[in-house]
């Protein structure tokens, strides 16, 4: 059994070579291009999608797969070797689930109706409402954040 299963693995990668080999033989956007595209996206999605959550399980797996899926479009001429194109794949899908990590990590978003109301402290500057928020969920002690309300 395990043979049989080492014997479709190495066909199913050789279709995605020969895929990958048959893309790059035409010009991005032509037809024939787009077409090998499509059918080699739709060989690996679900690769990308398990390597995505594997890597990452709060991100967004769509948005992953629609990321890569552009990527391998744009940029499948780069790839100098057709036999690297799984691992090509898997860092591409690395590096998007990073960017996106990155991403949401960068903004803690929080709204502040969700806020007690004892941390809105109104002041008025200049004609604007000026809100000062404490600690704020997501925010270290000692942080505070301005919200101009205009």
């Amino acid at each position: 059994m395990h043979t049989a299963l080492t014997t479709e693995s190495t066909s199913q990668s050789e279709n995605v070579i020969e895929l990958v080999r048959i893309a790059q033989r035409f010009p991005c956007g032509s037809a024939e291009y787009n077409r090998a595209i499509e059918t080699l996206v739709t060989s690996v999605r679900r690769k990308i999608e398990h390597f995505a959550y594997s890597f990452d399980k709060e991100c967004e797996i769509e948005d992953i797969v629609q990321d890569v899926s552009l990527k391998i479009f744009e940029r499948l001429h780069q790839l100098q070797d057709p036999a690297f194109f799984s691992t090509w794949i898997y860092r591409v899908t690395a590096n998007e689930c990073l960017d996106k990590r990155r991403k949401r990590r960068a903004r803690p978003l929080f709204l502040i109706d969700d806020l007690p109301s004892s941390s809105h402290k109104p002041e008025t500057t200049g004609g604007e409402r000026e809100d000062t928020i404490e600690n704020a969920p997501g925010l270290d002690d000692g942080w505070e954040n301005r919200v101009i309300l205009g």
